[in-house]
């Protein structure tokens, strides 16, 4: 879909006749309670753009109605802040001038799909995106999405820490090899080595319930990662119990557990770490 935030863009949909969908809603203009819905339904949906100051007939694109008020852009953005439960933080107000009258303006508010839906608007209803409408959820949806947003945080929350544990990996594997050179099978060292297990509660109840094709796109990514973090975790777990060599598919005649656990981690593990956390911003 076509991200409105020109002029051009305006008339555009005008005259190609763009009709309102579940991305994209029309205004003429607005109150608190319409708007307030509108976000609600956009961010627990998949995101979506409203156009306050285009006119519209059966859901087509009409004419722009120029809006001309002091200070609109900073009431949109209150009402998005102070009526809505949880806040919306992450949305963007584009105000396109008229050429003719730079007091008149149309307003483009992008709203993209919350990490932390369900989002309820001003008149105490929680809303998704239906077609070209914004309509009320259903009770069972509603507990749905509050289950969805704890397990997502909670995900997140995993990433987070799986990048600390990552990090503290990297600062202390040299040593720990130092510390624990591979032996003869007939000696044993003095102590375990303690390498901290990967945290994938959350990502393991997101794969169970369905939950992982919500991330769309990096889908597959997240699961070939988990899978990746599940073999780390299996290779740690041997520590506990004094292995020191262990046959992996790559070396089925064995190998010094520590440099199986380096390479996993840091060849396999840290790139695809990093790209996800760099994308979700963690």
């Amino acid at each position: 879909m076509r991200q409105i935030k020109t002029l051009d863009d305006l008339k555009w949909l005008i005259e190609t006749k763009v009709k309102e969908n579940l991305y994209l809603e029309y205004k003429r203009e607005i109150t608190s309670k319409k708007l307030t819905k509108t976000v609600s339904a956009f961010a627990n949906s998949n995101g979506g753009q409203l156009i306050i100051g285009i006119d519209e007939e059966n859901d087509i694109a009409k004419e722009i109605i120029w809006i001309e008020e002091n200070n609109y852009r900073q009431t949109l953005d209150s009402w998005i802040i102070q009526k809505m439960d949880p806040s919306i933080s992450i949305f963007h107000i584009e105000r396109i001038n008229n050429p003719n009258n730079q007091r008149q303006s149309v307003f483009v508010i992008s709203i993209n799909k919350s990490k932390n839906s369900p989002h309820m608007a001003e008149d105490k209803k929680y809303y998704k995106r239906s077609e070209t409408q914004s309509i009320a959820m259903m009770d069972f949806e509603v507990k749905e999405a509050i289950f969805r947003s704890g397990l997502l945080a909670a995900f997140f929350q995993e990433l987070k820490d799986n990048k600390e544990l990552l990090e503290h990996f990297k600062s202390v594997i040299g040593e720990l090899k130092h510390k624990y050179p591979d032996t003869p099978a007939d000696k044993t060292w003095e102590m375990h080595p303690i390498i901290y297990p990967f945290k994938i509660e959350s990502w393991r109840a997101i794969l169970h319930s369905g939950l992982i094709s919500s991330f769309g796109e990096e889908t597959s990514e997240l699961i070939e990662l988990y899978n990746l973090l599940l073999r780390a975790n299996h290779l740690i777990d041997y520590l506990k119990y004094g292995f020191r060599r262990v046959s992996t598919f790559e070396k089925p005649q064995g190998g010094y557990i520590l440099s199986h656990i380096e390479g996993l981690i840091l060849v396999d593990i840290y790139p695809k770490m990093k790209k996800i956390i760099d994308l979700y911003e963690i």
